[in-house]
């Protein structure tokens, strides 16, 4: 299980005009099959053209693979390779290491990136300071955490003192814990995406935890809509539609505090805790929508984006190819939305 607020995306089912006509590549006889499940703490669920006698075969390798990622992942689990590298102490040399599959390699290695061109804002250390803020598993604290213990818990939070040797991982920090939460579920929709292709289903879109990944076209050959939820207080998923836009070969994934937060001596603290400085974001942003090529790269940048704040946030996206965002800021007025350029045009709903 892994923590991450439950955020803004779900599938729209039907199709319209808006969406650029394309020819899908499914199979004579295909049709929208749809499934869902469980996995990483939270829930998953595809919409697929295929042959509906595979429905069964499809389920099974989805969730299979939704679970490996889980098992290797997780920092819920004590036999996860995350878990695993997180406990080792330091060697007389200062340093701990762990070999671990490719897989998670490769997913530290993207966090390690987004680390450091977002300068710490997005820290895959950062676990110690989202547990004293009351974002974990142990109960909520009663106000905010004394300044000695932030003071701990920052001494052992360092992206710096992480590295990746091949298939090693490395830290050179006592008491560092890798926490992949703001990117593992995006890579495990990347990983689902990748084992539907390769069982010949190139049409398909696959959600876990409100990250999503779309490949091909829906049945008529148009892109698969994706509905981003307004960042109302209270509001279920797919309650209060913001806006819906379509999604080919792309991915998207929402970070917010709408839905994760807590109130601490008045005042409104949401999940997202900047790592550089141990405290939750203070700007008044509202969420943050990140269209990336990937579904792991669009789950990070999203949580970097939220925690930079608004004017860093857009301008860490601008910097980064075939990256676009969508921010929705608080005002006395209300909600207030910024796009990035090539952020996909709002389709009718």
């Amino acid at each position: 299980m892994m923590r991450r607020a439950g955020l803004a995306l779900v599938l729209v089912a039907s199709a319209t005009a808006c969406a650029r006509p394309e020819t899908s590549s499914a199979p004579t006889g295909a049709e929208l099959v749809r499934l869902s499940g469980a996995t990483m703490g939270t829930t998953w669920s595809a919409a697929l053209v295929a042959d509906r006698t595979r429905e069964p075969e499809l389920a099974r390798e989805l969730q299979e693979v939704l679970d490996r990622v889980d098992a290797r992942m997780s920092t819920y689990r004590p036999d996860s390779e995350v878990s695993r590298f997180s406990a080792l102490p330091l060697g007389p040399d200062g340093t701990a290491s762990l070999e671990v599959s490719d897989e998670t390699a490769a997913v530290v290695r993207l966090a390690l990136e987004v680390a450091e061109r977002s300068g710490g804002a997005f820290d895959p250390t950062v676990g110690p300071l989202v547990r004293l803020w009351g974002f974990g598993p142990d109960p909520a604290p009663d106000g905010a955490p004394p300044p000695q213990e932030l003071a701990a818990a920052r001494d052992r939070v360092g992206w710096r003192a992480l590295r990746v040797e091949g298939n090693r991982l490395v830290k050179t920090r006592e008491g560092l814990e890798l926490d992949l939460s703001a990117v593992a579920k995006g890579h495990a929709v990347d990983a689902a995406l990748d084992r539907m292709a390769e069982l010949g289903v190139s049409d398909a879109l696959v959600e876990v935890g409100g990250e999503v990944g779309a490949r091909g076209l829906r049945p008529g050959g148009v892109p698969w809509r994706v509905g981003i939820d307004l960042p109302r207080e209270g509001s279920l998923p797919g309650q209060a539609l913001q806006l819906v836009v379509p999604l080919s070969d792309r991915a998207l994934a929402t970070s917010g505090d709408y839905r994760n937060f807590r109130i601490v001596e008045g005042r409104r603290v949401g999940h997202e805790i900047d790592p550089r400085s141990g405290l939750p974001v203070g700007h008044d942003l509202a969420s943050v929508s990140v269209v990336a090529p990937s579904c792991a790269l669009a789950d990070a940048l999203a949580t970097a984006c939220f925690v930079l704040g608004p004017e860093e946030g857009m301008a860490l996206v601008l910097d980064w190819d075939d990256v676009e965002a969508l921010l929705v800021r608080r005002t006395e007025e209300g909600f207030v939305v910024e796009r990035s350029p090539g952020f996909p045009e709002p389709l009718e709903r």
